[in-house]
């Protein structure tokens, strides 16, 4: 396998998991966790466990393919490292949509449905301890500047193992941080967290993508699929040091899950290719070229379709897929009319 096709299987990855992480915030209402400023007013047996699992993957997932690219786009694309200049391209990409969104689109909508003052906001947005779906790009920011001052030692010492184990145990220390009471500043924890899954993905662009793709599918589901239900246990009905357990097995809920999906979507795209010759909807077309603005702004529409259709009458199915399409919708149309000011456009990353 070409790194060309391996590069056509991970943007599909990417595109599905945008889409993934729509139907998360869509289905969020009913997240054990809570989320937004009410409670569903009808209950679900089965949206808490899809939230719950959802929230195992899909940006984990993210962060595989962001480390993937970022070896494909560093050392194979060109022959040296210029730390400098991916710092800068990354803060063009990641920072400046962060600072604009959050002004022009974020704060209305936090002041409308949540009525926070202004200390609150400084902590939530300005340090970054809660900055609603933008925390992605703060911590994508943070994994991107760790790499760019590790690289030396990470290309000549770590191996995949080492670095794996490595990264394993900061994670571990950012997930114990994260239930503590210190402020989760500028998204440092979540950096801790998310490093692991970073170095996964160079790591397999490093090693060739025959490392994952040689793991026997069927054994790897249903282990998989066992450890989330052993953690999901572990996190609702364990007491004391069991429940603690979580932490340590939740990662690798999240490494099988990785490799479940990219498996999942390499054989969908070989067969998609196999009776369409490879040719792509416009509709998929139309939102793979916009998924980063869908990412940018769906949340907030989501509020707004929570916020109409939340009542006793309304079945939480309905909710969930109305936010979806909705939010999509709405954001790709956002997207396709930004691009028609070139300097917006090009602020935005969009």
């Amino acid at each position: 396998m070409s790194k060309q096709e391996e590069l056509k299987v991970i943007a599909t990855l990417k595109t599905w998991m945008m889409l993934l992480v729509v139907l998360y915030h869509s289905a969020a209402l009913w997240s054990p966790a809570g989320w937004f400023n009410q409670k569903p007013q009808t209950p679900s047996l089965v949206l808490p466990v899809l939230t719950e699992y959802l929230n195992t993957i899909h940006i984990y997932v993210f962060a595989f393919a962001s480390g993937y690219l970022f070896y494909f786009s560093n050392f194979i694309k060109k022959n040296e490292f210029d730390t400098k200049a991916v710092i800068r391209k990354r803060a063009a990409k990641l920072l400046v949509p962060y600072g604009i969104v959050t002004v022009f689109w974020l704060l209305p909508f936090e002041l409308f449905f949540f009525h926070e003052g202004a200390q609150e906001l400084i902590s939530k947005f300005l340090l970054g301890t809660a900055p609603r779906q933008l925390w992605f790009l703060l911590m994508l920011w943070g994994v991107n500047v760790v790499f760019c001052f590790w690289i030396k030692w990470i290309r000549k010492s770590l191996s995949l193992i080492k670095g794996m184990l490595f990264l394993y145990g900061i994670y571990i220390m950012g997930a114990f941080f994260i239930r503590t009471n210190i402020p989760n500043y500028f998204q440092i924890f979540t950096v801790m967290r998310y490093l692991l899954f970073f170095f996964f993905g160079y790591a397999v662009c490093r090693e060739g993508i025959q490392l994952i793709k040689n793991i026997h599918t069927v054994a790897l589901t249903v282990g998989h699929v066992t450890l989330f239900v052993l953690v999901y246990y572990l996190n609702h009905d364990a007491q004391g040091l069991f429940r603690t357990a979580s932490i340590f097995l939740t990662p690798i809920v999240s490494l099988t899950g990785i490799i479940v999906f990219y498996k999942l979507v390499d054989y969908m795209t070989k067969r998609k290719e196999r009776k369409h010759q490879g040719n792509t909807g416009r509709i998929g077309i139309l939102f793979r070229e916009n998924e980063f603005a869908v990412y940018l702004f769906h949340q907030q529409w989501i509020w707004v379709v929570v916020y109409v259709m939340n009542n006793p009458h309304v079945p939480p199915i309905l909710i969930v897929f109305t936010g979806f399409f909705v939010s999509v919708m709405i954001s790709v149309l956002m997207a396709v009319g930004l691009k028609r000011i070139p300097k917006a456009a090009k602020l935005l990353s969009i």
